[in-house]
């Protein structure tokens, strides 16, 4: 069968190709039609196939993200995932470079898109990791190009005129200027979408308790190290991906400093100030 390379689509600074069957057709999920590209080089090559066979998988780990069920496992010594919606399965090779993808009929003629969610998601934050990058649970609250991050469930007010939220899972990708945050596809967002990211301002983690609305402090980097690794996603496949997770949260927390912020239950915080460790404040009649 000939195949034809279609075009690709670029997320927070990756490059993914895709080359399928010639006379295939997809639906483009809206997240990433505003990212389309014909990347030369990619980051990911991604090969789609039609599937011809269920293959079991081997090892088996159940997984669940953002609303999708599926399994992790391997087919014939290889890293595979299988989306249990669809049955779509894709394979990684050792050094992340390459995946296929195999669609069963059904998704075929359905158009759905190969790396329909959850595989956009898990392809951007295993190659990103390769890359140095994480991945953490987390809300953004994003300014003129700049974010502050509060990690774990959202805690953030409603924001004024001009500041985005972004909520959800998302990478943090060390680079040159400093450490860029980017959403994932799947991540909920307000405001502009900025596909060069926003430059990473300060962390925080909250502490809610009755009385621990005075407690605000900048915590050391083995601390903050802990803080990170506690929201952080966990590999699920890849050659030493543990010790990439771990350098990765290291080297976060050793470049941007964290400020533990006190919070009595339900308590939500605004922006305060940029260029200041403690960045976040209660709004006003909090």
């Amino acid at each position: 069968m000939g195949r034809t390379k279609i075009r690709g689509f670029e997320w927070a600074g990756l490059r993914l190709a895709l080359e399928a069957p010639a006379g295939w057709h997809w639906n483009w999920p809206a997240a990433l039609s505003q990212r389309l590209c014909n990347p030369e080089d990619p980051d990911v090559y991604v090969s789609v196939n039609p599937l011809r066979e269920h293959r079991a998988l081997e090892n088996v780990r159940p997984y669940y993200h953002e609303g999708s069920l599926f399994e992790a496992g391997r087919i014939d010594g290889q890293d595979c995932l299988v989306v249990n919606e669809d049955h779509r399965v894709m394979r990684f090779a050792a050094d992340l470079h390459r995946c296929d993808v195999w669609l069963p009929p059904s998704a075929v003629r359905s158009q759905v898109f190969p790396l329909a969610h959850p595989l956009d998601d898990l392809v951007v934050i295993h190659r990103a990791l390769a890359h140095g990058a994480l991945t953490v649970r987390a809300t953004a609250a994003v300014r003129q190009g700049r974010a502050l991050v509060v990690l774990g469930d959202s805690r953030l007010a409603d924001p004024k005129p001009g500041t985005a939220l972004w909520e959800g899972w998302l990478l943090l990708v060390p680079n040159s200027d400093g450490t860029r945050v980017h959403p994932l596809p799947s991540t909920l967002q307000s405001g502009p979408v900025l596909r060069a990211g926003a430059l990473l301002e300060g962390l925080h983690v909250v502490d809610a308790g009755p009385n621990d609305d005075s407690l605000t402090r900048t915590l050391s980097s083995e601390v903050a190290a802990g803080e990170i690794l506690r929201f952080a996603f966990a590999p699920l496949i890849g050659p030493n991906s543990s010790d990439r997770l771990l350098s990765s949260v290291t080297r976060l927390a050793d470049r941007v400093a964290m400020v533990r912020l006190g919070a009595t239950s339900g308590q939500r915080f605004a922006w305060r100030t940029a260029r200041s460790p403690a960045s976040l404040v209660p709004p006003a009649g909090a």
